[in-house]
């Protein structure tokens, strides 16, 4: 998977985290404890999956590796 297509997945993971957040405040002010509590985790576990993809890609621009991952 090359470096961009890893940097697009994870903004698309963190789109979808940020609308389960936004669902999780409406839960909350809706005093609906157990569906804010579902869509908070389920939103930190798109959102670590989108890190999880993007980490080497991170780890490579720390390192100051080149674009390909060498």
């Amino acid at each position: 998977m090359t470096a961009r297509r890893r940097l697009l997945t994870f903004m698309f993971c963190s789109a979808i985290a940020g609308a389960l957040l936004l669902a999780t405040v409406v839960f909350s002010l809706r005093d609906q404890n157990a569906a804010s509590w579902l869509t908070g985790g389920a939103s930190l576990l798109v959102w670590a999956a989108g890190l999880v993809t993007v980490w080497p890609v991170l780890r490579a621009i720390r390192t100051g590796a080149e674009r390909d991952g060498t």
